[in-house]
């Protein structure tokens, strides 16, 4: 068994819990995905505009985080990993007043507007307060300008899906101004940039995450074993020892034990 001291991660969190505390086929296929890459060394990447924006304008966020509720005080970006034996995690913020911060970046007016405090998102702040031993948690989700060489890849797509012959077209050269005016928030008033969410400790939450890690554990392990039992088998139809499960034992605990 090899997932018996496995942590998860914060950002994962809500991706393994759910309302009964059984395993969901959502968290079966999440821990699915977990097992492949820890077994591979491996971690599933997550690219998009929208993740993009987000890590271009993360010092942004803090600066307006910095801006909005704490003006006499200078915020540092948190860079320490804190793990527990259970989960790990790497907070945005822990604020002078102690309270953690997790800043998201809105891609654009509609999805700020639309954004609230999802299961991911409460379960990760959930993980950030056990890690940090404080008591309370917020989401603070704001809305930023675009960063100039997203707006160049915006342009660009403009160009090519409406079948432009030329950049000085003034058809096109009207639609990017638009764009960039629709991703400029300088006319805002600060209050009107950014949502709140707030959450509090629990004991009760974190005896759920424990219950539900140690489920998971349970599931990663039966994963392991029936991929052993594969490997055997197949080692089995080649005419080949049994040796090479130990070997790969040895590989996956290093795996795990780095965090990868």
């Amino acid at each position: 068994m090899r997932f018996d001291n496995y942590e998860f991660r914060c950002s994962d969190l809500g991706k393994i819990m759910s309302n009964k505390g059984d395993l969901t086929q959502r968290n079966k296929t999440h821990l699915t995905e977990v097992f492949i890459g820890e077994m591979n060394g491996i971690r599933k990447e997550i690219s998009s505009k929208f993740f993009e924006k987000g890590n271009l304008t993360e010092q942004d966020g803090l600066t307006l985080l910095n801006k909005a509720i704490y003006p006499n005080n200078l915020l540092i970006k948190n860079t320490e990993r804190r793990h527990n034996g259970w989960i790990h995690g790497e907070a945005d913020c822990i604020a002078p007043d102690d309270i953690i911060y997790d800043i998201k970046n809105a891609w654009d007016k509609i999805s700020f507007g639309k954004a609230d405090l999802t299961t991911d998102y409460y379960w990760q702040l959930v993980g950030y307060m056990w890690l940090w031993g404080k008591n309370k948690a917020r989401l603070f989700y704001c809305l930023n300008n675009m960063p100039e060489v997203l707006l160049i890849d915006e342009e660009r797509k403009l160009f090519y899906a409406n079948h432009f012959v030329t950049y000085e077209d003034p058809e096109y050269q009207k639609l990017c101004e638009e764009m960039r005016a629709k991703h400029n928030y300088d006319d805002m008033k600060l209050e009107e940039r950014f949502k709140v969410w707030d959450v509090e400790h629990s004991d009760e939450e974190i005896g759920k995450l424990k219950t539900k890690i140690l489920k998971c554990r349970k599931f990663l392990n039966d994963l392991y074993e029936k991929e052993m039992e594969r490997i055997k088998y197949n080692r089995s139809l080649m005419g080949l020892p049994d040796v090479i499960i130990a070997e790969h034992d040895k590989e996956v605990n290093a795996t795990i034990v780095d965090g990868i």
